[in-house]
């Protein structure tokens, strides 16, 4: 539930404060109490189940300022049946966090969501004030005030061209801050097809000549138990390699993810956290692949088959299909004029969540972890085929390899959860195996 594009900072590649052009004629950016009310109305009554849950966010939420979030538990209060539970999360830069938003939190136990890219110097290349200081130091101080108060927190981490050289540097960093819960977000940032830039060519390796810890090359891993049991891309794979040649080719910013460093940046944690961490950090990505190991279905709207059921509401009431689709052409309607159900069931949208399947390349018909990405979010489908197919996902190789890599690891996974074993006793699995083979 975006509350207005505002923001106190201007991180380079906030794609969310471009959204103030579709409001030209407001100066200020504020819901007013009636579209808050209408709003928290409608959305406990189109929630079918017990639990209902909002998420706040902008620009920057806490720019509304407390006695916004006091009318949001009241207006919850009023609506809400007994049957229902209420529960809140927020997502904040944590630059405006103090002893007073925390005892809110506290009190109405919100989920606070914080963004943090890494240590001080990674976290800073992008995340800045409008005086291009970085926020590092704030946001720490922030994250710190929510654990003294006890708040329930998680992190959602941006990976960039720049963080995404230092896994493990990142991965290690969140861990020693206590974080249990991340979701690392790739940035795909596709130029404005309408604008003239002569800098969309990704045909050069933006990372080869930085001194990293992987270089970006693409290597077997050191755990032979696992290059026996499972054939995953390599450097003699042509048409990886020439997927990764098409992807660097695509409309995007240099400070875009590179389409094949993100695999590698998930793989380095997942092999530290599949050893040492499963249990106490949850991470969105490994969840969401266990999730489809064991039940077969994907419930994150990026990887389901089809998509649509979130949609996006801004501050005046207006309805879009999807959060990255905040557009003219992609508007469902209003609140005041129509039910949120209603338009989340017209066919508009109907059809735009079925397009995730429609709009498919015939390269991922055969794939052989589809039911783990199913061509991935629409909003990053601007890459090429091997045989010239527009609307592939610009992380297809880097899906490919990650999604193949942790195979082994899932069905050690999986048959603890069947056995209704601890999972975490595949650590001691792993590393049981990891030992075998080195003495070999």
């Amino acid at each position: 539930m975006p509350t207005g594009p505002s923001c106190n900072l201007e991180c380079e590649y906030c794609y969310y404060l471009e959204k103030s052009e579709l409001y030209p004629e407001r100066a200020e950016f504020a819901m007013s109490e009636n579209t808050l009310e209408e709003f928290i109305r409608q959305y406990i009554e189109s929630q079918p189940t017990q639990r209902v849950t909002f998420a706040w966010q902008g620009g920057e939420p806490t720019l509304r300022g407390l006695d916004f979030y006091r009318k949001v538990v009241r207006l919850q209060e009023k609506y809400a049946p007994p049957d229902k539970q209420i529960m809140n999360s927020i997502q904040t830069n944590g630059t405006r966090l103090n002893e007073e938003w925390c005892k809110f939190f506290k009190e109405n136990e919100f989920l606070v969501g914080i963004s943090i890219d890494g240590p001080k110097e990674l976290h800073n290349k992008y995340r800045r004030t409008r005086s291009g200081h970085g926020t590092f130091e704030e946001v720490i101080d922030g994250l710190s005030l929510l654990k003294k108060h006890g708040i329930k927190y998680n992190v959602l981490c941006v990976v960039n061209n720049y963080n995404s050289k230092y896994p493990l540097r990142v991965y290690n960093f969140l861990k020693n801050k206590n974080v249990n819960w991340v979701q690392f977000i790739p940035l795909i940032e596709e130029f404005d097809k309408k604008e003239e830039n002569t800098s969309t060519s990704r045909s050069i390796d933006p990372i080869s000549d930085i001194d990293h810890e992987n270089k970006g090359e693409l290597k077997r891993c050191d755990y032979r138990w696992v290059n026996e049991m499972v054939n995953y891309p390599d450097n003699n794979d042509t048409e990886y390699k020439e997927l990764i040649k098409l992807a660097r080719k695509a409309p995007v910013s240099e400070r875009s993810v590179d389409p094949e460093q993100y695999g590698i940046f998930m793989t380095e944690i997942f092999d530290e956290w599949v050893r040492n961490d499963v249990g106490e950090i949850s991470v969105r990505l490994f969840d969401q692949s266990l999730e489809v190991a064991i039940q077969g279905n994907p419930s994150y709207c990026i990887f389901k088959e089809t998509c649509g059921e979130q949609v996006a509401m801004e501050h005046n009431g207006d309805i879009y299909s999807c959060d990255h689709f905040v557009n003219k052409g992609f508007k469902l309607g209003n609140i005041h004029d129509e039910n949120i159900v209603t338009m989340i069931e017209s066919n508009e949208q109907q059809q735009f969540g079925e397009y995730k399947r429609e709009g498919l390349p015939k390269l991922c018909e055969n794939c052989n972890v589809r039911n783990f990405c199913n061509g991935g979010c629409p909003k990053n489908r601007c890459a090429k085929t091997t045989s010239g197919d527009f609307g592939l996902n610009y992380l297809c190789a880097s899906y490919r390899y990650f999604f193949n890599y942790i195979q082994p690891y899932l069905s050690l996974l999986r048959k603890q959860y069947n056995k209704n074993k601890p999972l975490t006793n595949v650590m001691k699995q792993i590393k049981s195996l990891d030992n075998h083979y080195s003495i070999q």
